[in-house]
């Protein structure tokens, strides 16, 4: 059976090496690379789900930033942010200060995805 379950380390290396902020499916396409042949519609569709929950978890706990639906890991911020096409401290600091005082209970939803 492939692998379907990774962990916040796997997928911050992964978001690391790639160096660019990526798509949910382009980072799950990283993830299972070369075992996507091996793997069943439900297995895909559990490492699909399992890496959405992992990668929400480190957004709210600021590992990674999510911007227009991409991903990339914090660390990176500084490196990328004069490729963003706004003004993208003044919109991390609005956003961390709305996602401190929002409600932890609500979820995102990934309609790009």
């Amino acid at each position: 059976m492939a692998k379907t379950t990774f962990t916040g380390t796997e997928l911050i290396k992964t978001l690391k090496s790639v160096n660019q902020p990526i798509k949910l499916n382009v980072l799950v396409r990283l993830l299972v690379n070369n075992q996507i042949t091996e793997l069943t519609k439900q297995e895909l569709r559990d490492a699909h789900k399992n890496i959405k929950n992992v990668l929400a978890m480190a957004v709210k706990w600021g590992f990674v930033k999510k911007c227009n639906g991409h991903y990339f890991a914090a660390t990176h911020y500084k490196d990328i942010s004069t490729e963003l096409d706004w003004d993208s401290d003044e919109y991390f600091s609005e956003a961390d200060s709305v996602s401190a005082v929002s409600d932890s209970s609500s979820s995102e939803e990934d309609d790009e995805d």
